[in-house]
C-alpha cells in the first residue's frame, strides 16, 4: 500500500543482487524523505471488488534546511476472493505497515540516512497447500499463519560526486527481524495438528559504488555480508486417534547462515551496441547446534 514504484528485472541478475536473483529481481521502491521545504502529505484509498477489500495509506514529508523526515502508514482488509467459479474460502487477510525515514544533508554531496519499517499480516491461510494429512485420519490439512511480522532498521552514508568521471558510493548497515507463526490445521479434528513459531534475525552490511570511469564504461562494484540466525519452536499432535500429545519437535536449534559476496560489473556502450560484463563470487555457510 505504500509502494511508489515496483521494478521487475527479468532474467539473471545475480551479479548485482546475489545468488537469490538467478531468475530475476523485484525491487519495491518506498517513499523517501525529500529535501522539499515545508510539509507535504499524500493519502490514498482503494476498494477491491473481487475480494470486498478496503485499503488506505498516508505519507507525510517535512523538511527544513539540511533535515528531512518522512512518515507513512498503510492498512488493508482483504476479504475472500471471488473467482468465476465462486468465492475461494480463506483467501482474505489483514495487513498493517509503518515506515519512517530521516535524512541529514552533510553537504551538497554527502548524506546520512536512517530508515525504519514495520509490517504485519494477520490470519493468512494458504488454500493451495491443502492436502490429505499423514495419517489420513487428520482429514485435509491446510497451512495457516495467524501472524507474520517483519521489521527493518537501516543506517546508511552516501556520497555523490560530479565531474567528468563521477564516483558515487553508499555504505549501509541493517538489521531485519522476521517472525512467522505457521500452523497446520486439520479438518477432521477441527484444530491444529502442528504449530511452529519461528523468528529470523539478520544483521548485514554492504558497500556499493558506481563509477563512470569513461563515457563508454560505467563500472559497478561492491562488497556485502550478512548473518541470519533462527531457532524455531514446533509442537506436533501426532498420536492417533486423539492427536492430543503436544510433543515438542523442533526442526533445528540455533541455526545460522553466513554469507559474504563481492561483485563487479562493466556496462559498456559502443554506439548502438550495449555490452554488460559481470563477475560475482559468494561464500555461504550454514550450521546448527542440532537438527
Amino acid at each position: 500500500g505504500l509502494a511508489e514504484r515496483i521494478e521487475v528485472v527479468k532474467g539473471p541478475a545475480s551479479v548485482l543482487y546475489g545468488t537469490g536473483a538467478v531468475g530475476g529481481a523485484i525491487n519495491v521502491l518506498l517513499p523517501q524523505a525529500r529535501f522539499a521545504p515545508g510539509v507535504g502529505f499524500a493519502v490514498g484509498t482503494g476498494f477491491d471488488s473481487a475480494g470486498s477489500g478496503a485499503r488506505g495509506s498516508g505519507v507525510i514529508n517535512a523538511s527544513h534546511g539540511d533535515h528531512a523526515l518522512m512518515l507513512g502508514a498503510a492498512t488493508a482488509r482483504n476479504g475472500d476472493y471471488r473467482a468465476p467459479g465462486g468465492t475461494v474460502a480463506k483467501t482474505g487477510y489483514d495487513s498493517e505497515s509503518l515506515i519512517g525515514q530521516y535524512r541529514f544533508r552533510i553537504d551538497a554531496a554527502q548524506q546520512l540516512r536512517l530508515s525504519l519499517q514495520q509490517h504485519t499480516d494477520s490470519d493468512v491461510w494458504y488454500p493451495g497447500s491443502a492436502k490429505t494429512g499423514t495419517p489420513a485420519a487428520l482429514g485435509t490439512v491446510t497451512v495457516h499463519s495467524p501472524k507474520q511480522e517483519r521489521s527493518l532498521a537501516e543506517i546508511a552514508y552516501s556520497r555523490r560526486s560530479a565531474g567528468a568521471a563521477p564516483l558515487n558510493f553508499e555504505l549501509r548497515a541493517y538489521r531485519q527481524e522476521v517472525r512467522r507463526m505457521i500452523d497446520s490445521y486439520a479438518s477432521a479434528i477441527g484444530r491444529n495438528n502442528a504449530e511452529t513459531d519461528v523468528g529470523f534475525a539478520t544483521d548485514g552490511a554492504d558497500a556499493r559504488a558506481d563509477w563512470l570511469v569513461h563515457p563508454a564504461h560505467l563500472l559497478s562494484f561492491g562488497l556485502n555480508g550478512w548473518r541470519m540466525a533462527a531457532s524455531p519452536q514446533r509442537y506436533l499432535e501426532n498420536n492417533a486417534p486423539l492427536f492430543n500429545n503436544h510433543v515438542r519437535n523442533d526442526p533445528f536449534t540455533d541455526g545460522r547462515i553466513e554469507a559474504v559476496g563481492f561483485h563487479v560489473q562493466d556496462d559498456m556502450r559502443f554506439g548502438a551496441l550495449n555490452l554488460v560484463a559481470g563477475l560475482r563470487r559468494d561464500t555461504v555457510k550454514g550450521s546448527a547446534a542440532a537438527m
